[in-house]
């Protein structure tokens, strides 16, 4: 799953969104387990943390365990999300492929859209 979109308050450091990601697994999850947060560096030197988890959701008559890998990337006040999760028993089958995927990943730079004018419309005769 990769997500992405611009944080609703610009200048925050990689850090505080990872606490907040962290917070938001603990409060959702029936059942969350924190195993490892690594910082890590993609292409150009663009930081990343790295967290490994399980969780489990719980209902009346099924539990379902997951483990996953969540990268967090913030590049130019925009945060970028790659997670990667299997079931808690099949997951070190994926765990390299999952890591390699990550440390592949390049981000360009976010370049605003140039300003242009518009032709006022003409009023008809």
């Amino acid at each position: 799953i990769v997500t992405g979109e611009e944080l609703t308050i610009g200048g925050t450091v990689l850090d505080e969104y990872v606490e907040d990601v962290k917070a938001q697994y603990e409060k959702t999850a029936d059942e969350y387990k924190l195993l490892s947060d690594d910082e890590i560096k993609l292409k150009g030197d663009l930081p990343c943390r790295v967290l490994q988890f399980t969780y489990a959701i719980v209902a009346a008559d099924a539990k379902q365990e997951m483990e996953c890998i969540t990268a967090v990337i913030i590049q130019d006040d925009f945060v970028y999300i790659v997670t990667c999760k299997s079931k808690k028993e099949t997951f070190n089958t994926y765990r390299a492929a999952f890591l390699q995927m990550i440390e592949s990943i390049e981000i360009e730079a976010v370049t605003p859209p140039e300003a242009t004018t518009a032709a006022a419309p003409q009023s008809p005769q």
